[in-house]
């Protein structure tokens, strides 16, 4: 007969009532050096697996200085061999390696070390990869790139003990002393948001990740609406140069106007995918993943990556756990996330980042909540809210009676979550503004010339009808060499330029730009920019200081150059920084 009862130490141990069955006080002293023995090891051994030594290194790094000792494999098969012959306190594996992936890792490892502590760590965090992991009996999920704190708080949970130098009267440290001391949980109100960073920059609702090699990988971010009706894909072919803020692509959604999408970087194209073209209707459920478009090697990553944003969002909710899985499945959705307890970080959150989306779990705050709206409205204008709750929250009313984005009814779906994020961060598409003509005067646009900042005289010959004066590509133009406060001439008037017009243009100013409207095959406003111009026959056209910016039309027969008024007003700045280039 046994019963379980804690001892001196608080520590549970089992009591016979039988005193043959209690061991001699040698037999005692001995497994308590075995447990001690054991207890360090575990504290001590932690092995990082992960194929990219960076990793390894800064993983080292950070547990070595708290005092474990870490060893670091990059080669998942010999980690295995080595995870198979030593009991570790904690394996740190990451998910994508060559040969053996983490979770096939996990599998065999499970056979031989049934209670081995896993935490696997990423670069692709999602909902998916999240949940494989549990399955597979991980205890955690760090995603990549992490913080120290981040790390150091992952692995000091699951170690309960640590070995810890005692401090001589001198503040040296005793070789070869080890005092075991109970490592104290901070609680969770107490610690500060933990942020979960992403690799996606956006432009407006495109989105940009830097992939291996040096090449950067480029989607849309559409709304689960438009993912299901899409009719039509027009994609950038292989070898094209596609320039930061002009059309990428161009998506046909039933029943509503094209929808061309811009790049957010500049560079060629390497890569296109073209199973977008053969997606079924509804069947694209993740738009930073199904939703690439292309892989570009970059002209300049550091400015393009400089013109985009994050988005970043704060999930206010009072369990940690919970709002660590709503990161996640934000960051596979290609947000940044903070993870706020309470009211406090949560305002600490947004100090950080004014213009963020936080996610606020009615629940968590009970009849907090509605005030703690009413704060943010007060001290952050660009922030915007959004209140997830239980059906028939008692709080509803008092929430909607406050400025909010959104309010959803508990479960969020991801695909609700999509459409929240693309009204949030997205961008409008508006129709092409357009003004009435002025009166008897030509409405189309032959030249347009310049004295921009280097004092150069430019001139934009315009090839044909493509270019109207008060719609469009055009009009916009007009508007920016106005607002840029140009010394401009405009003549009015259709017409097409021959070889001598050209010579004569170039003997009375420094630079040419030839503009055209013409049918390249490419996504509507996307341009293609030549040196020289085919009106010249055969000659270069550089001593002449000669250029042609060709310019993809909409598909109507006149050729003339209006879009969207985001498209429209992309390319007329396009052409303004030509004309205005040295």
């Amino acid at each position: 007969m046994k019963e379980r009862e804690k001892d001196k130490k608080g520590n549970l141990e089992t009591k016979t009532l039988f005193q043959k069955d209690i061991p001699s006080e040698r037999e005692q002293t001995m497994a308590a050096r075995k447990k001690e023995e054991a207890m360090k090891t575990q504290t001590r051994d932690l092995l990082v697996v992960d194929d990219e030594q960076v990793v390894c290194d800064s993983c080292a790094r950070i547990l070595g200085d708290r005092g474990f000792k870490v060893q670091t494999e990059t080669d998942p098969s010999k980690a295995l061999r080595m995870a198979a012959e030593k009991d570790y306190a904690v394996i740190l594996l990451d998910i994508k390696m060559p040969a053996i992936d983490g979770f096939e890792f996990i599998k065999e490892l499970k056979k031989k070390h049934k209670n081995v502590r896993v935490v696997m760590i990423t670069g692709y965090p999602s909902t998916e990869n999240f949940a494989t992991a549990g399955r597979l009996g991980a205890v955690d999920f760090i995603p990549k790139p992490f913080s120290p704190d981040e790390l150091l708080e992952a692995v000091t949970k699951l170690v309960s003990k640590e070995e810890k130098p005692v401090e001589t009267t001198a503040g040296e440290p005793k070789e070869s002393v080890a005092t075991v001391v109970e490592t104290e949980a901070v609680p969770v109100e107490a610690r500060p948001g933990i942020e979960y960073a992403t690799k996606h920059r956006f432009l407006d609702e495109v989105w940009v990740r830097l992939d291996d090699y040096g090449v950067a990988r480029v989607g849309a971010f559409l709304s689960s609406d438009e993912a299901r009706e899409i009719a039509d894909v027009r994609l950038p072919g292989v070898g094209e140069v596609v320039y930061r803020g002009l059309p990428l692509a161009c998506f046909s959604v039933n029943g509503r106007p094209q929808h061309i999408v811009p790049s957010p970087i500049t560079g060629e194209i390497v890569e296109v995918n073209n199973a977008l073209i053969d997606t079924k209707p509804g069947t694209w459920h993740n738009p930073c993943r199904e939703g690439w478009i292309a892989r570009i090697r970059p002209e300049n990553v550091e400015e393009d990556l400089a013109a985009c944003r994050t988005r970043h969002v704060i999930v206010a909710i009072d369990n940690e756990r919970a709002g660590k899985r709503q990161a996640i499945e934000l960051m596979d959705l290609g947000c940044s996330a903070d993870v706020a307890v309470s009211p406090g970080t949560t305002f600490e959150a947004i100090k950080r980042n004014e213009s963020s989306l936080v996610l606020i779990d009615a629940a968590s705050f009970g009849n907090d909540g509605p005030k703690m709206v009413e704060n943010i409205n007060e001290k952050f204008a660009k922030a915007k809210v959004v209140v997830v709750a239980d059906p028939d929250s008692r709080w509803e009313a008092e929430y909607r009676a406050h400025k909010i984005f959104y309010y959803a009814v508990k479960p969020l779906t991801n695909t609700e979550l999509i459409d929240v994020l693309n009204s949030a961060f997205g961008a409008a598409i508006e129709p092409a503004p357009e003004i009435a003509p002025a009166g008897k005067l030509p409405n189309r646009v032959s030249k347009v010339s310049i004295t921009n900042r280097h004092s150069q005289e430019v001139n934009l010959l315009v090839s044909g009808e493509a270019l109207l004066n008060n719609k469009g590509v055009g009009l916009q133009l007009r508007n920016l060499i106005f607002s840029e406060n140009y010394p401009i001439t405009f003549t009015l008037g259709a017409r097409r330029f021959d070889a001598i017009d050209l010579i004569r243009e170039a003997n009375v100013c420094d630079r040419i730009l030839v503009l055209e409207a013409r049918d390249t095959g490419k996504v509507p406003g996307a341009v293609t920019v030549i040196q020289g111009c085919e009106a010249l026959k055969g000659m270069s056209g550089s001593e002449y200081g000669i250029k042609t910016l060709m310019i993809q039309p909409n598909g109507e027969e006149s050729g003339e150059l209006v879009f969207d008024a985001r498209t429209s007003r992309a390319v007329a700045e396009f052409i303004i920084n030509e004309m205005a280039s040295k």
